[in-house]
């Protein structure tokens, strides 16, 4: 997948362990890179994601703590369900 100026970054703080990771995420949803490892340090952490194309000038920071992701995936991909459809006039 290429990468686009559009695409996010995230830097997700697990609230267990206070550890970081970075994760770069496409315009549509999808992700496009993550890190390898935890930091101990946020400083660290955005330092990696620096090395994988991050830059502080152009992008905003998104800190995210992992108990708030799994909300935004329930959000982001709702249940769809199809309507039945209504009986129309026969051709």
């Amino acid at each position: 997948m290429e990468w686009s100026d559009s695409d996010l970054w995230h830097f997700i703080c697990d609230e267990q362990s206070g550890h970081w990771t970075w994760k770069r995420v496409s315009s549509l949803g999808e992700e496009v890179a993550a890190s390898s490892y935890s930091f101990a340090s946020f400083r660290v952490c955005v330092a990696d994601a620096e090395r994988s194309g991050f830059d502080q000038k152009t992008t905003v920071v998104r800190r995210i703590h992992s108990s708030d992701l799994a909300v935004q995936r329930v959000i982001a991909h709702p249940e769809r369900r199809r309507r039945p459809r209504s009986p129309g006039p026969m051709r």
